[in-house]
């Protein structure tokens, strides 16, 4: 039987990935526990050595499902994370399987996607489906430093504030970060996207669909 830790801060969520593993007619999982936020991801997983976890992306504004698949992956390498998320794929998509993920879902893909997602997942197979396989191909054949496809997720919402006019401290008391980690993080921002002032930040932010003009 193929054990499974699910971690996401949307009960409903957590409930219904149990219903549709738990109601596998063949009875091949066993959901061995849950978690609601990225820390408690870490720990149960440490504790419970899952086959596989079902990991979301975004907790709040605490530490991403990003931060505990790192975590998780430098202890275990061999860990096998699935990443279920609602935000546009796009934004992580790439950096999810860069730290050695399994899968990508998204939280609409279907009972046989997730099924099929955790049975590849647990013979050590990577699993794809086929509109972000088509969204990877894309790119990796392309060149567009778009910030939806460059940026980690926490990035990604700071160069969106900043693409709105926020400054540093503004957007450091609204995500909970100190204004240094926000400086460093805008710094980080400009460096992967070739941008230097705020307003070269807006027109990217427009061209690539992030805010409307």
């Amino acid at each position: 039987m193929i054990t499974v830790l699910i971690a996401d801060d949307h009960p409903l969520i957590t409930e219904g990935s149990v219903s549709i593993l738990e109601s596998d007619q063949q009875k091949r999982f066993a959901v061995v526990g849950t978690a609601a936020t990225a820390d408690d991801a870490v720990t149960k997983y440490k504790t419970l050595r899952p086959d596989v976890v079902l990991l979301d992306i975004r907790f709040g504004y605490a530490n991403t499902g990003i931060d505990a698949a790192i975590d998780i992956k430098s202890a275990f390498p061999d860990a096998k994370i699935i990443f279920v998320s609602q935000l546009p794929p796009e934004t992580f998509l790439l950096q999810g399987y860069r730290i050695g993920a399994m899968a990508v879902l998204v939280k609409n893909c279907s009972n046989q996607q997730l099924i099929d997602a955790v049975l590849s997942a647990s013979a050590g197979e990577q699993y794809f489906l086929p509109k972000l396989a088509e969204r990877l191909a894309n790119i990796a054949i392309g060149s567009d430093p778009n910030p939806r496809f460059t940026l980690d997720e926490r990035e990604f919402l700071v160069f969106s504030k900043l693409a709105e006019g926020w400054n540093s401290e503004e957007i450091a008391a609204e995500i909970g970060l100190s204004p240094r980690s926000v400086h460093n993080i805008s710094t980080d921002i400009k460096e992967k996207l070739k941008v230097r002032r705020p307003a070269e930040i807006t027109r990217l932010a427009i061209r690539s669909g992030v805010i409307e003009a």
